[in-house]
């Protein structure tokens, strides 16, 4: 007989148009390969009827429990008002009465398996309804969001974000750590995060499971060559980690990168807001912005950059540019996790001027080009392709005993 498992997610796995919907989206592939699925998410304009259809082939059964909390105000003059409130933002932006309800009626009807909980920030939802006699309860984290909170704390200019994200990170630090307890067996994007949650949490099991695309459909386009003046950033710039790493990359590094070659080109890919936006193409940097196919824009640069400072998990843009074979250069914090190799897979540098070096580097060597080219895709492959983690996922999760203990633990914060 076929298991069944509802997966709790805060956001559709389709259209994967960003990093958590793709981790999210490789999740439920490997899933539907070998047990029944019911998606339970919120409700969002993005799921069109091609979303919709691609959801039901991979599930028995998609419930939308309404819209998603949506504040009208920015996140960092929530937070700054939630220093004196009792709930963490992460609470406050994730969690909705109608969502707990839909949780409790599918618990108490469903006859699940397992239940899987996609990020730490829906941990908060009350599982109790669960048969804890034979329902295994899952948390795959996508990083570990309290790390990423500080990380972000770390490289704001304005005082009043800085304490503000400082603050949230100590309050959620508590609670990821408590929520972590809850489950059966929290899953992580590396051997790093693993490590750090083992220590400092009472999960009872914690395992790797990688960030993963389908390197079946992430390949270099057989019309498209590289062109070696240009250098390509992916990512959404409204997203803290990504604006932070571009706006360091165009003040920092283009200027040694453009004394080193002056005909360089640098093209960023993905949504920037209008001011970030204006100030990146005064400094003849060109911004797409949103586009429906990121692969030829990576496949037609000569190297893909990441120059982030700050962020958590691992990175899927690094693992989309070596299963397309384009040199990659990024920071250290940009490639944590990954089991890459300096000068092997990838280029590492944390300078502005070895950046852009490295950079120069990337487009200039031919030698290294094609061994980075070769290497990559390799990598991405073997370890980063859905399926090779899908039975890994499968042996943890059918490996992994239900534990009543779990179920007297109160999820409130």
């Amino acid at each position: 007989m076929t298991s069944r498992t509802l997966l709790i997610a805060p956001f559709s796995p389709y259209p994967a148009t960003f990093g958590g919907a793709i981790r999210l989206a490789s999740v439920l592939r490997m899933l539907h390969a070998w047990t029944s699925v019911t998606l339970l998410t919120y409700a969002d304009e993005t799921i069109d009827a091609t979303a919709m259809g691609t959801l039901q082939d991979l599930c028995e059964r998609v419930e939308l429990a309404g819209p998603a909390p949506t504040p009208t105000t920015p996140r960092w003059r929530l937070q700054l008002a939630g220093l004196a409130s009792g709930r963490t933002f992460q609470y406050r932006a994730h969690h909705t009465e109608r969502m707990q309800q839909r949780v409790d009626d599918l618990l108490e009807t469903g006859d699940y398996d397992h239940v899987v909980v996609e990020m730490s920030q829906m941990a908060a939802f009350d599982l109790s309804r669960a048969d804890r006699r034979r329902t295994v309860l899952v948390l795959d984290m996508q990083n570990i969001e309290a790390e990423l909170l500080a990380r972000r704390a770390e490289v704001q200019t304005s005082r009043l974000r800085r304490m503000a994200l400082r603050v949230e990170a100590k309050r959620f630090r508590r609670v990821e750590q408590r929520a972590c307890g809850r489950f059966d067996l929290v899953t992580v994007p590396s051997a790093r995060e693993r490590d750090l949650v083992a220590a400092t949490t009472a999960a009872p099991r914690v395992e790797v499971l990688p960030n993963t695309i389908d390197t079946t459909e992430v390949v270099r386009p057989p019309h498209v060559s590289p062109a070696l003046d240009t250098v390509v950033f992916v990512g959404a710039c409204n997203v803290d980690a990504n604006r932070d790493g571009v706006e360091w990359f165009v003040a920092a590094v283009l200027p040694h990168l453009r004394a080193l070659r002056p005909d360089v080109r640098v093209r960023v890919v993905g949504h920037a807001p209008d001011d970030l936006a204006g100030r990146l193409r005064e400094q003849g940097v060109e911004v797409t912005g949103y586009v429906d196919e990121i692969i030829p824009y990576v496949a037609g640069a000569g190297v893909a950059v990441v120059p982030l400072r700050t962020g958590g998990g691992t990175r899927l843009k690094i693992i989309e540019a070596l299963a397309i074979g384009t040199p990659v250069v990024s920071t250290t914090v940009g490639a944590e996790g990954l089991d890459v190799v300096d000068g092997e897979h990838l280029l590492l540098a944390d300078t502005p001027e070895g950046f852009a070096a490295a950079v120069v580097r990337a487009l200039s060597d031919a030698d290294l080009r094609r061994r980075v080219e070769v290497a990559g895709r390799r990598l991405a492959t073997e370890r980063y392709d859905w399926r090779a983690a899908g039975s890994r996922l499968r042996e943890l999760v059918e490996g992994t005993a239900p534990s009543l203990a779990t179920a007297e633990l109160s999820p409130r914060e």
